[in-house]
């Protein structure tokens, strides 16, 4: 089970972000954060180009590319 760093409520969201983003937004680099969260910490919506080009991202990225 893994919590968010930011709220404390249980994680269930699986991505990665660019490092520069994660860097901004992770307070000790590690753990987990909702995509809610991550937008909070930041100060505006997430955009496709926040996330690595990986597999893992490939659903985010086209539901995000697809409201750009």
């Amino acid at each position: 089970m893994f919590f968010c760093s930011h709220c404390g409520k249980e994680d269930f969201d699986f991505y990665m972000l660019k490092n520069e983003i994660w860097r901004r937004v992770s307070i000790s680099g590690k753990g987990t954060l909702h995509l809610k969260c991550v937008e909070i910490l930041l100060g505006r919506r997430l955009t496709s180009e926040d996330f690595k080009p990986i597999a893992m991202n490939d659903a985010i990225i086209y539901l995000l590319k697809r409201d750009e």
